[in-house]
């Protein structure tokens, strides 16, 4: 009997010796909260290119295309989320929205109404079109800069035809003011103004 409590008590020692080594070893590297604030506004407020192109790709594989055609697409930081209104490949009349969150994945299809005025194809854009998503920090870094805004995160960045073309508009926001930036589909800034 007392030789395994004797073990036991050389087990906890190690255990603890253990838990010790893996706390001290956990703080090395570690930013501060402000510094990580600091680093994630600098950034436009924590957007990233992962939820805008994993959206587009889960879509894509739903719908079976590679070059998803669409009339909007909208994305969340703030929820991470993407809203993606997508003509069917199946039957190109047919409007359908879907909303793909970060946690949760790709939502079922919702149908969506199309009036007789509509043009989809003078509204619609193509995935490849909005190269720039490839780089959505990048993206989010420009409007910031443009729009002169300190501490701004990014709202939203919605994809829309303008002018018969493809462009990616940025809501941006800080304690003092907002704007948006608009830019073609490859990232090109067309335009930023505050509200």
């Amino acid at each position: 009997m007392r030789g395994s409590v004797g073990r036991w008590r050389g087990g906890a020692s190690a255990v603890g010796a253990v838990v010790l080594a893996l706390a001290v070893s956990a703080c090395v590297g570690v930013t501060d909260r402000e510094d990580f604030d600091a680093l994630v506004d600098a950034r436009g407020g924590g957007v990233s290119s992962d939820l805008a192109l994993d959206a587009i790709a889960a879509v894509e594989t739903r719908v079976g295309t590679d070059d998803l055609e669409m009339t909007s697409l909208s994305i969340n930081p703030g929820n991470r989320s993407v809203v993606l209104t997508v003509r069917d490949p199946a039957a190109r009349q047919n409007l359908d929205r879907y909303v793909y969150r970060a946690r949760g994945g790709l939502g079922e299809a919702e149908p969506v109404q199309v009036s007789a005025r509509d043009d989809l194809d003078a509204q619609s854009f193509r995935s490849s079109e909005l190269t720039a998503l490839d780089d959505v920090e990048g993206l989010a870094d420009a409007a910031v800069a443009a729009l002169d805004l300190e501490q701004a995160s990014v709202e939203s960045i919605v994809a829309t035809v303008v002018q018969g073309e493809a462009n990616l508009i940025v809501a941006v926001d800080s304690a003092r003011a907002r704007g948006s930036a608009r830019f073609r589909g490859d990232g090109s800034l067309v335009e930023a103004s505050r509200s």
